[in-house]
């Protein structure tokens, strides 16, 4: 719950990582799918039932990374992809002459589609270059 709380306050998930909830989501699905699939062999559905823990926590486990991914990939989309636009890290940390690559360069490769909104944000200027980059 603090981590959805800290991306709504920031309306961003940058610098997070969304490995981690893919792997818990996947856990969560194949507890269930054990549950299921134990029943399904004893042809006894109440075995679902008979672990409310284990079905709990599945449950649980797969609601809260269905909001994660809800933050991480449709609703703070826009603010992950500026981020990893602008980080150095994409292009990795030396420029093919050797020297650190410069937020133009970074920002030069990106596609149209993403450079658009940047530039009608203003991103350019809250990053102290003070210029567009057309």
């Amino acid at each position: 719950m603090p981590q959805v709380l800290v991306n709504y306050q920031r309306k961003s998930t940058v610098g997070w990582s969304i490995d981690q909830i893919l792997l818990d989501f996947a856990g969560g699905i194949l507890s269930i799918a054990q549950l299921v699939l134990d029943s399904s062999l004893q042809q006894d559905w109440s075995g679902i039932m008979g672990n409310p823990i284990k079905l709990g926590l599945g449950n649980v486990s797969i609601a809260f990374d269905l909001v994660f991914f809800l933050q991480h990939f449709v609703l703070y989309r826009e603010a992950r992809l500026l981020a990893d636009g602008a980080d150095d890290d994409v292009d990795g940390l030396l420029a093919a002459d050797g020297g650190i690559p410069s937020l133009a360069s970074s920002f030069a490769s990106l596609g149209e589609g993403v450079r658009r909104p940047l530039l009608e944000t203003g991103l350019d200027e809250e990053r102290g270059s003070g210029r567009r980059l057309d």
